[in-house]
């Protein structure tokens, strides 16, 4: 029976890893992060900050990279990409090269120049802000007042003066009001907007943001893959479909290869009304 708990241990070690696991360790001497030998040799002990990054008495480390001109007595990592000391603020990551089959993880440590280390902090999902700007992987974004700004879901934002999606301002939008409604929608006093990512005809993938012609802000509510009323209009991703009944208007439980809404005279597929011979 103790040689079955053992064993029984030992598989359930081997499949989750130990919880309390350091990623910086020292074996036969010598240092690694994880499996990775560390680049530098430590000056004295090495104490890990989270599971990225770790300083010694002089400089700090980010997985087995030395952070060039560091200072360890002031660092603060602030999520595993971002960290800061008293004179920087740094943006962390990897990447992989094709002539490696991308099978190999290399180190690319930023210093962002144009942060405030004394006021910079982490926000979530990679946003980071100080006193006058906003950040996003390490880099900046225009926003109208970086002191109001916060987040919101699927990608918005908002500060005192307008609402943003995926780092861009929506334009016209009112911030004290805006808000979103779902992954797509979004509203402030004035408007409905509808959100997406341009992917064809463009270099990289654009955010783009139109605003919901005719749509009625107080009676407006979203439904499902695009699709919202108010009390005059249906609409599918911003657009009003045209002679569709807002008010027997309805998504069908169970959607098929010609159909997925209806209302009480037809039946709708992506937006469009559906002729069945």
């Amino acid at each position: 029976m103790k040689f079955r708990l053992i064993v029984i241990m030992g598989i359930s070690a081997f499949l989750f890893g130990c919880s309390g696991s350091s990623s910086y360790k020292k074996e036969n001497g010598q240092w690694y992060y994880k499996n990775l030998l560390l680049e530098a040799v430590p000056n004295g002990s090495l104490e890990e900050i989270n599971e990225f990054f770790a300083v010694d008495s002089r400089h700090a480390f980010y997985r087995n990279a030395v952070i060039a001109g560091s200072d360890s007595e002031s660092f603060t990592a602030l999520s595993e990409h971002y960290a800061r000391d008293k004179a920087h603020v740094y943006y962390c990551n990897t990447y992989r090269k094709g002539q490696e089959y991308y099978a190999v993880r290399h180190n690319r440590i930023s210093v962002i120049s144009d942060a405030d280390p004394l006021t910079f902090s982490y926000l979530e999902s990679n946003y980071a802000k100080d006193s006058r700007k906003v950040f996003y992987d390490g880099k900046s974004f225009p926003v109208r007042d970086a002191g109001s700004f916060r987040l919101l879901e699927y990608g918005f934002a908002k500060d005192a003066f307008r609402g943003y999606y995926l780092q861009t301002e929506i334009t016209g939008s009112d911030g004290k009001s805006f808000g979103n409604l779902d992954h797509e929608y979004s509203k402030d006093a004035r408007n409905i907007y509808f959100s997406k990512v341009q992917t064809h005809d463009v270099a990289e993938p654009l955010p783009v943001t139109i605003p919901v012609k005719s749509a009625d802000t107080a009676s407006f509510s979203v439904l499902e893959k695009g699709y919202a009323r108010d009390n005059k209009n249906v609409f599918y991703k911003g657009n009003p479909i045209a002679g569709a009944n807002p008010a027997s208007f309805k998504m069908l439980v169970t959607e098929t290869e010609n159909a997925d809404a209806k209302d009480h005279a037809a039946f709708y597929k992506n937006g469009r009304r559906q002729i069945f011979n």
